[in-house]
């Protein structure tokens, strides 16, 4: 028992000691997390870690436990997390944080919400600054702003070789001069992988963020570069590029924006690119993903590129509004290259000068834009695109459709050149004066045109018919047949032409039914057959046909080519039914011809030798009488139903044994019965009537109902005894002896 019990004290002791240990250890995580936190309630506590940093490296992790407010602080060394508990660091000094030397500033982490606002007021630099190789790490919880600059941004400055990586949080009512957020120098980079930027202004370039080499010195490779991979730039508003401005002066170090993925949206410039400005040779904005939309400018609403490159190879420039030219895209002595883009809904609203409602392309420009969607766009010149000024745009295998402008609703070609790959979708746009499609104004202007044949899968949409060619829509004369203008490839057009892609003039089958139901006219292009159209119906008629004329003599041929307008006529039958009488054997009766929605008239009864008629019936088995005032739908045979005639022959036996009565059909022979009998009298026969003339012949047909009488002869009296007689005598002597006999031995017995 002690032994049992000592190896029970020595499990209960290592069971403890394991949890102790565990205990211990959990104790010691939280010690150790505790201890590389370090909390501070003032600014000169942070400015006393900093320094630490500075002097020593290494990374600290600082949670600022209340609101603070200081001059600046400078990192140069190290790497430095910011957290907080929703508090606020207000810097008063020319720059708020100024990160340097390589070092790195966290404000939060990717796991942990920084909870931190920083601000700052009117500050010659920004609130964060970041030098050289220096990297600033902004994550979900950090606000920056409002803050008011004197310098080139109010909130982020990226100078040299700064990398700003923008994972969350909020840029916000920064104002600044060459952007009201961000300012992206030398050969810095600003990644944006989440966030928001909003509500920020620059009073002489863009309003969000901006851009440029001016800094940049001999001896440096490269220039700025701003990734947008997510995130959303909106509200902002500048002079040049709402969200984006980008300015070259150095055409050997590129300023290169690209952007594969958010969102550029609600922002406006005072001039150019309402979302994006880019201007100078060296300056390449790059889209492969991201939507730019409902951005406002005057030139360039979406994006707005002069001397420098625009590449698309996909995303989306929707809904964006230009108050002169290029409502998505205005290209200004640029060269572009537009692959997999959609370019719809942007439009321009000066109501007597606007110029490309989803591209504006002049001075030069060149544009090679293939496999790219253009729609719903709108202008008053060229409600897809205007080429103007010596400009050449290469179209392939894009679809400009739905576009609307009151001259060319889909290309306005106003000097330069225009080449259109043969059978390119261009069609469904509109202009409410001339050239829907297509407006060249020639070589007088500098104009030249090269297009091939028209695209004729499309359907239109004011008629749901196919294009077949292109077709002459001048202001004077809108398009028709005899103004068809199809061209090959290679034909390149020197004069001015209007153009719609469109189909001959077609010729209209109209059905008349005649009381019949609606039936659907049609459009038949000259030279095709009209469709037969399912037949109408009308109550209480057959459909016979369509005629050619009112008076129905000439029935329509359908497998005829159409030559003109028609109207083609429905024939009608009555529709009647016929109801049959089979009598059965009975006499014949007429069948009746019964119309529409009427009932049969009850014929006179039919007749059948020896039998009673009893009605006609609606089956052979007859089970069902036909009711005469039922309205008849269909052709019937009715079916007579008979009685066979009987008749009853009895027999009044005239006081004699009672014989059954007989029931003998029409023209049957009655059966002659057994003989009656009657006491005293001898059966003589049956008499037809009652005073016993004429005996009746049972060989005789029965035509009718009918009394036999029987006939009696009286028997005559006889004087001697009959044998009942004897009989009678016998039994009554037998008696008597038997009587004598039973007696006399009653005596004898006695007497023994």
């Amino acid at each position: 028992m002690k032994k049992k019990c000592f190896l029970l004290i020595l499990l209960m002791f290592a069971f403890l000691n394991v949890n102790i240990y565990k205990l211990e250890d959990i104790i010691n995580i939280d010690t150790v997390y505790a201890e590389d936190i370090i909390e501070v309630n003032s600014f000169s506590e942070l400015e006393s870690v900093v320094s630490d940093l500075n002097s020593n490296g290494g990374s600290k992790t600082v949670k600022i436990m209340s609101d603070i407010t200081g001059d600046s602080i400078g990192l140069n060394n190290g790497e430095l997390t910011l957290l907080g508990d929703g508090v606020t660091i207000t810097y008063t000094g020319a720059v708020g944080i100024a990160v340097s030397g390589g070092s790195t500033l966290n404000v939060g982490t990717s796991s942990t919400s920084a909870n931190i606002s920083m601000t700052g007021n009117y500050i010659s630099n920004s609130i964060v600054t970041v030098y050289d190789t220096s990297t600033f790490n902004m994550y979900d919880g950090t606000t920056i702003g409002p803050a008011k600059s004197t310098g080139q941004a109010a909130l982020v400055n990226l100078t040299k070789n700064g990398t700003f990586n923008m994972y969350g949080g909020t840029l916000t009512d920064g104002n600044g001069s060459a952007a009201g957020a961000v300012i992206i120098n030398g050969t810095s980079t600003f990644n944006m992988y989440g966030g928001l930027i909003t509500n920020c202004s620059g009073t002489s370039g863009g309003g969000a963020v901006g851009m440029s080499n001016a800094s940049i010195l001999g001896g440096d490779t490269g220039g700025p570069t701003f990734n947008m991979y997510g995130g959303t730039i909106s509200g902002n508003t500048g002079k040049f590029g709402g969200a984006l401005y980008m300015y070259s002066t150095q055409d050997s170090y590129p300023i290169n924006f690209n952007m594969s993925g958010g969102t550029i949206t609600n922002n406006t410039s005072t001039y150019y690119g309402g979302g994006v400005y880019a201007y100078g040779n060296s300056t390449n904005v790059s889209l492969s993903g991201g939507i730019i939309t409902s951005n406002t400018a005057s030139w360039g609403g979406g994006v707005y590129v002069q001397k420098g490159q625009l590449k698309i190879t996909g995303g989306e420039i929707t809904s964006n509004v230009a108050t002169s030219n290029g409502g998505g895209l205005c290209l200004y002595a640029s060269t572009s290259s537009i692959t997999n883009g959609k370019i719809n809904k942007n439009k321009t609203t000066n109501t007597s000068s606007g110029r490309g409602g989803a591209i504006y392309i002049a001075s030069s420009s060149t544009a090679d834009i293939s496999n790219t969607e253009i729609k719903e766009n709108s202008s008053i010149y060229g409600g897809a695109m205007l080429v103007i000024s010596s400009s050449t745009v290469d179209l392939k295998g894009s679809t400009i459709t739905n576009n609307t402008a009151k001259y060319g609703g889909g290309i306005y070609l106003n000097g330069g050149t225009v080449n259109i790959e043969s059978g390119m979708p261009i069609y469904n746009n509109t202009a409410s004066s001339s050239a829907d499609d297509i407006l060249s104004r020639g070589t007088s202007s500098g104009a030249y045109l090269t297009y091939g044949k028209a695209y004729t899968s499309g359907i239109l949409d004011d008629c749901n018919h196919q294009i077949d060619g292109w077709y002459v829509d001048s202001g004077g004369k809108r398009w028709s047949e005899t103004g068809a203008v199809s061209r090959e490839y290679d034909s390149s057009i020197t004069g001015g032409i209007y153009i719609k892609a469109a189909h001959k003039t077609p010729y209209v089958v109209t059905f008349e039914s005649n009381g019949g139901t609606d039936v659907d006219s049609q459009t038949v292009e000259a030279g095709d057959t009209a469709e037969e159209p399912e037949e109408p119906t009308k109550e209480g008629y057959t459909f016979n046909g369509w005629y050619t004329d009112e008076d129905l003599t000439e029935e329509y041929d359908f497998s005829k080519v159409v030559a003109s307008d028609m109207t083609l006529y429905a024939k009608w039958e009555e529709i009647t039914y016929t109801v049959s009488f089979d009598s059965n054997g009975g006499s014949e009766v007429d069948s009746e011809t019964i119309n529409y929605n009427e009932s049969a008239t009850k014929p006179e009864d039919p007749t059948k030798e020896g039998y009673i008629f009893k009605g006609w019936y609606i089956d052979s088995d007859l089970t069902t009488e036909y009711d005469f005032d039922t309205i008849v739908t269909e052709n019937m045979i009715l079916y007579a139903k008979w009685e066979e005639i009987t008749y009853t022959v009895s027999f009044d036996s005239n006081g004699g044994s009672e014989v059954d009565s007989e029931t003998v059909t029409y023209k049957g022979k009655a059966t002659k019965p057994s003989d009656p009998t009657k006491e005293g009298y001898t059966f003589k026969g049956w008499y037809t009537d009652s005073s016993l003339t004429t005996e009746y012949d049972f060989n005789s047909e029965v035509t009718e109902g009918m009394i036999l009488y029987a006939k009696w002869e009286k028997v005559e009296e006889s004087t001697n005894p009959s044998t009942k007689d004897y009989i009678k005598y016998y039994m009554i002597l037998m008696t008597i002896c038997m009587n004598v006999f039973f007696f006399e031995t009653l005596k004898r017995v006695k007497r023994d």
